[in-house]
């Protein structure tokens, strides 16, 4: 038991630190990569089609996450507390999987008869769903390394799936479609070097055994409550909007805004995949130990998310004319100046919820989830219509019912993990990152009329500046960031050795 000892303390050693910052840069690659995806794709295929397509998409979305069984996390929080037991989770896994193909399939027809979806809409479903089937099967083995900590083969996984829309580029006259058969290829790119790199420490093959599926069943549970009900989310939010607009444009700019602000989700993506293993196993080493992280991570995120909302709303609009010309997703600006606000809850609610999944407290959320899904619905219900009254775009009512939804969730997790954001040192933080945050915002607003660039590195730097000067950071903190930069840039042997 000894020698368990300081792997239980890995998030206040370099463990951590360096997977964070793999993760981190992984994750500004594959923002990169999303950002020319989301410019480039809706570019070509126009507002009617990206919403056509997101229909699509979140029906197979549902589907699929509905017979996942959540058991990604699931493996990856027991494969972070005991590695032993991956072969045996994992092969059970695969073996329910391939069981699921067939009533995940007929459920996805089922759904499309009920839209009365026309023949369009059904080519798309039905080749969504066909896509998924090697998703099936890489989903569990990503996580799998992912409980591993093996973040530099999980990063090169999802920077593939960033890049998945690149196959189809020279064919995106022929319609949507090819989007879709672009990700059936990565996906099965994804599946063989996932596979492969698993095979040289376990065996992974499909096991067909009841009992087995019992266990992972039950085991994924809680996190597939959740998973579902994230995809009703996003679902019941589009099917609203077609409902009311009678626009699949409507829809489209609605979907586009939601993917340009989660690529903006890069840093806490990055921060709660690298915690969630160790924090797993400090759940039960060291509970208060694991209170002082959460903490720590918690004022971070608030003081990270408030320059990236004021960027994107300052800039909302010569990011759409940079990304989607001066004819295209004319709407979208308006309901990006909304979502911007909606990137500090998520900021939160994102990796808050990988510390209720390390506390086990992941079934617990799933009932707030609900509730969040229900205040959105009726906050849609209200808000599109009379937003398109008002301004004759519907999807800034889907927008503030989001805002609505997501603030609520944020005080939700933060009840649940008994973590209190307003202490005299968090206050005094975010109170000097406020300040930060306006002086960048307003050198942005001033130059908003230049070239992009310019205001958005002028910001930074503004940002950046007072941040130094004011220790927004703590000094351990600004001790990592330092370490981590060093290291990259290999201008010292040694990285940060604590994490956040």
């Amino acid at each position: 038991m000894a020698a368990e000892a300081p792997q239980a303390r890995d998030p206040s050693h370099k463990r951590v630190a360096k997977n964070a910052s793999i993760y981190f840069l992984a994750q500004i690659v594959s923002w990169s990569m999303a950002i020319l995806g989301v410019s480039v794709v809706p570019r070509i295929l126009g507002e009617a089609a990206i919403g056509r397509l997101a229909i699509a998409v979140a029906i197979t979305g549902t589907i699929t996450e509905l017979t996942n069984g959540g058991i990604e996390t699931f493996l990856i929080q027991q494969s972070g507390q005991n590695r032993a037991s991956t072969e045996r989770l994992l092969n059970a896994t695969l073996g329910l999987r391939l069981v699921l193909f067939a009533p995940a399939t007929v459920a996805t027809l089922l759904i499309l008869a009920w839209m009365h979806a026309d023949h369009g809409l059904w080519v798309l479903g039905v080749l969504s769903i066909v896509t998924q089937y090697p998703n099936f099967l890489m989903t569990p083995m990503r996580a799998a390394l992912a409980g591993w900590e093996q973040a530099s083969r999980v990063s090169m996984l999802d920077f593939l799936c960033a890049c998945a829309f690149v196959p189809a580029l020279p064919f995106l006259a022929f319609g949507p479609a090819t989007l879709i058969l672009s990700n059936m290829l990565i996906f099965m790119i994804d599946l063989l070097l996932a596979s492969t790199w698993l095979r040289s420490t376990i065996s992974v093959r499909p096991v067909f055994e009841p009992a087995r599926w019992k266990q992972v069943a039950l085991g994924g549970r809680p996190f597939l409550a959740n998973a579902v009900i994230m995809q009703v989310y996003s679902f019941s939010t589009l099917l609203i909007l077609r409902y009311f607009t009678h626009d699949e444009a409507t829809v489209g700019v609605w979907a586009q805004a939601g993917r340009l602000c989660g690529t903006f989700l890069f840093l806490p993506t990055a921060l709660g995949a690298a915690l969630l293993p160790s924090m797993a196993r400090l759940a039960d080493s060291d509970p208060e130990e694991l209170h002082q992280v959460q903490a720590r991570v918690l004022c971070l995120l608030i003081v990270l998310s408030l320059p990236i909302a004021t960027m994107v709303f300052v800039l909302a609009e010569p990011l759409c004319r940079l990304l989607y010309g001066t004819h295209r997703f004319l709407a979208l600006p308006s309901v990006l100046h909304v979502t911007a606000f909606t990137i500090i809850p998520l900021y939160v609610v994102t990796t808050m919820y990988q510390f209720l999944v390390a506390r086990n407290k992941g079934g617990t959320w799933s009932f707030f989830m609900v509730g969040t899904v229900l205040i959105n619905a009726a906050a849609s219900i209200i808000l599109v219509p009379l937003t398109l009254r008002q301004w004759h775009n519907g999807a800034i009512g889907a927008a503030l019912a989001l805002l609505t939804a997501e603030t609520t969730g944020a005080i939700f997790s933060l009840w649940l993990l008994k973590a209190n954001p307003l202490t005299p040192e968090t206050m005094g933080r975010i109170g000097k990152a406020i300040l930060a945050t306006a002086a960048m915002g307003e050198i942005a607003w001033i130059t908003r009329h230049r070239f992009i660039l310019a205001p958005a590195a002028l910001g930074t730097a503004v940002f950046i500046l007072l941040a130094w000067k004011l220790h927004i950071l703590t000094t351990e903190e600004e001790a990592q960031l330092v370490g981590m930069v060093r290291r990259k840039l290999r201008l010292s042997p040694k990285g940060a050795e604590h994490a956040v």
